[in-house]
């Protein structure tokens, strides 16, 4: 499979033009990063704030359709391939998971996960606090650049994330497939 990146200044959502992308045809590995959404949104219709300089994107994915009662899964897949992505970045980064879909360091959401089925493909919609923590919420929230004294940006950060998300759905399906 091959990886094509479409990368957008301002959307309402990376997962709402994801599905955009798929009524148009859009193959497994079709990924949309944007610099800001204006209508973010996280699991159960809460918002998500998309802060300027943090990582909003979202990825298709094609499962073969035998392997839909597994979809659950792959929250943990994608939330895992996030966490190894960030500790890949910044070794020795306390960051745990909250189940199904937040990533949390010192108890503070750092990242969310936002998985849509839709059109026979997986969305996996990704949004990582880099630069800016999202004030005013329910919880508590970081950003990754408060835990390392060099200040990382989306574009260091994106590739990591991407690859690591990409690499684990592979292993996923290879042992689905076994």
């Amino acid at each position: 499979m091959q990886i094509t990146v479409h990368h957008y200044p301002s959307v309402a959502s990376t997962n709402t033009t994801a599905k955009d992308y798929l009524v148009l045809g859009a193959e497994e590995g079709t990924v949309i990063i944007a610099d800001e959404q204006t209508a973010g949104r996280g699991q159960f219709g809460r918002v998500w704030q998309s802060l300027n300089g943090n990582l909003h994107c979202s990825l298709i994915l094609k499962p073969p359709v035998r392997l839909e009662p597994f979809y659950p899964e792959l929250a943990m897949v994608a939330a895992g391939a996030l966490q190894k992505a960030l500790q890949e970045i910044i070794p020795d980064l306390p960051v745990t998971l909250k189940a199904p879909n937040d990533l949390l360091i010192d108890g503070k959401k750092v990242a969310g996960i936002l998985i849509e089925v839709e059109s026979g493909a997986l969305i996996i919609g990704i949004g990582l606090n880099i630069k800016k923590a999202p004030e005013g919420l329910d919880q508590l929230t970081t950003r990754l650049n408060d835990y390392t004294e060099k200040s990382f940006s989306v574009e260091d950060v994106f590739p990591v994330v991407l690859r690591c998300v990409w690499h684990q759905y592979q292993n996923w399906l290879s042992l689905k497939n076994t």
